[in-house]
């Protein structure tokens, strides 16, 4: 089966659904279908327009609650209400208590035994939770996330080991940024333990683009036992996002002699070259972010100063990529990782 460009970018730049921990699909030609996708026609208009819709491919990645499905959940369905409410839910021995839909701390009977210390108190718009073994078969974990605040953004994050009595946090995603849509996980070593992804904000509306046409790297994160928690990963993928790395930079190369062509030609007013540059710029970008994001910074500096070709000029674009990755806790926590 070939793989086009677009299913390549989608699965590399992490354009899973906007609407609640729902996956999507990609058709065969590389189109996106989300399920909150108001653009698409009703699906009777496309049943008449198109009597044999091509197949569709599931998305690879597995989010953390179909792998350790999602035991309590809660959204803000009446504000007022929810604005005023305290709850709390028990996973095993511990209950989970939460302000607000703000996870708050984790207890059993009065005793207080670890703290979330959430940084958006009283703004996020749901919470769910569950218990995982991400660890191996014979740990045990508390996973916690609230989404929000805003529309797009965010889905937080905490995981806290309770394979011994005194619940230990070992992963908040705040302290590395703001992430939209589920965190995948995956064992990248078979070593039975699980890496987790998830898909960093820090590059949307990158040069006034659309925050969907934007670069949206994965930020992966590796369980390190010295220091007992999960911390940012250098050049781990999942398989998957491996193939598709490699196809999406033999693309890149070949539309490089393409645009090139194109220009020796001075054909550079036709429709054909400017849709392929605005594919161009956009799939360049991803993959030079990813490649930062694997913690290969010669590579993709190198890679960026040969096979550029955009809108803006290279000086721009350059200033503006070093100023996102400045501003990048995951990547500059990516820096200081081993």
């Amino acid at each position: 089966m070939k793989i086009t460009f677009w299913l390549i970018m989608f699965l590399l730049s992490g354009l899973v659904s906007c609407s609640q921990f729902t996956q999507p699909t990609v058709t065969q030609n590389g189109n996106y279908l989300s399920n909150d996708d108001k653009s698409l026609p009703p699906l009777s208009e496309l049943a008449e327009s198109e009597p044999s819709p091509e197949p569709t491919l599931p998305y690879p990645g597995k989010s953390i609650d179909q792998v350790f499905p999602i035991l309590f959940e809660r959204s803000r369905t009446n504000e007022e209400e929810i604005d005023s409410e305290k709850y709390s839910f028990k996973i095993d021995r511990y209950a989970i208590q939460f302000d607000q839909l703000t996870p708050i701390s984790i207890t059993t009977g009065t005793k207080m035994l670890s703290k979330f210390n959430a940084r958006s108190k009283g703004e996020y718009s749901s919470t769910l939770a569950g218990k995982s073994k991400l660890l191996g078969a014979n740990s045990n974990e508390i996973w916690v996330v609230a989404t929000g605040p805003g529309a797009v953004c965010c889905t937080n994050y905490w995981i806290f080991d309770i394979s011994n009595p005194n619940p230990r946090l070992i992963f908040r995603s705040e302290d590395y940024g703001m992430f939209r849509n589920p965190m995948e996980v995956f064992d990248a070593d078979g070593d039975g333990r699980y890496e987790l992804v998830q898909f960093d904000s820090a590059f949307r509306y990158f040069m006034d683009d659309c925050g969907s046409c934007s670069p949206e790297p994965r930020a992966i994160f590796k369980y390190d036992k010295k220091l007992g928690k999960y911390i940012p990963a250098k050049n781990i993928q999942q398989d998957f996002v491996k193939t598709y790395f490699r196809e999406s930079e033999k693309w890149i190369l070949e539309s490089f002699e393409k645009l090139k062509n194109f220009e020796q030609n001075d054909e550079t007013e036709t429709q054909e070259y400017l849709t392929l540059k605005q594919d161009y710029r956009r799939g360049f970008l991803n993959h030079i972010v990813d490649t930062f994001y694997l913690g290969n910074n010669r590579k993709a500096w190198a890679m960026f100063e040969k096979y550029y070709i955009g809108f803006n000029e290279k000086r721009e674009v350059r200033a503006e990529i070093k100023n996102r990755l400045r501003h990048s806790k995951f990547y500059q926590a990516l820096r200081r990782s081993p």
